[in-house]
């Protein structure tokens, strides 16, 4: 799973260029969203063992992903989730 943020034109052309590497296969977004700050900003890449979708807070935008979301919202949520990924 791969969280990309920034600037939506930039973020849109680095998950074209993910999907012509193919070292990359079966992508798919979960959720699309304007978000009101970077959360992410001090992580790098790790493993996780547990599939992404079985986070609940992935769970949940995967399942409004057709609903527009208020970025306070998701970045609590988000927030959520890295505390989460920070205990596993």
């Amino acid at each position: 799973m791969q969280v990309l943020e920034g600037p939506e034109q930039a973020v849109l052309r680095l998950y074209v260029r993910i999907l012509d590497d193919p070292r990359h296969t079966g992508g798919q977004i979960i959720h699309i969203t304007p978000a009101n700050e970077q959360i992410f900003q001090r992580w790098s890449m790790a493993i996780i063992k547990s599939d992404p979708l079985d986070f609940q807070h992935v769970a949940e935008l995967r399942a409004h992903r057709l609903e527009a979301v208020n970025a306070k919202a998701f970045t609590a949520v988000m927030r959520a989730f890295t505390k989460t990924l920070a205990e596993e």
